[in-house]
């Protein structure tokens, strides 16, 4: 038997990703907070196949704050990079993947 769901919340809009990565260096590549509003607790994942993975604690990074990652000693063309965070409007955690 089916079960109807329930409508959507049509009040909730789309939430744009907040970040812009600049791969100028793409051993460096700067991280910018490109939203209106603070990103907290903010925790970068580096992810590939020729060292362990590693952590970041950016803490809280400011409306157009920049952070750089030190991607050295990695292979750029099998490297992951996770960008995790919570909002403040609504307490929720959110992620968000990039390569190089």
């Amino acid at each position: 038997m089916l079960t109807p769901l329930p409508a959507p919340d049509r009040r909730r809009r789309a939430y744009l990703v907040p970040w812009d990565v600049d791969r100028a260096d793409p051993d460096h590549p700067r991280v910018r907070n490109a939203a209106k509003e603070p990103a907290d607790l903010v925790r970068v994942f580096v992810h590939d196949e020729t060292a362990p993975p590693s952590i970041e604690h950016w803490g809280l990074v400011l409306p157009g704050e920049v952070c750089e990652l030190c991607l050295c000693d990695r292979d750029l063309s099998r490297t992951i990079v996770s960008v995790a965070w919570f909002r403040a409007d609504d307490g929720e955690e959110y992620l968000w993947r990039f390569v190089l």
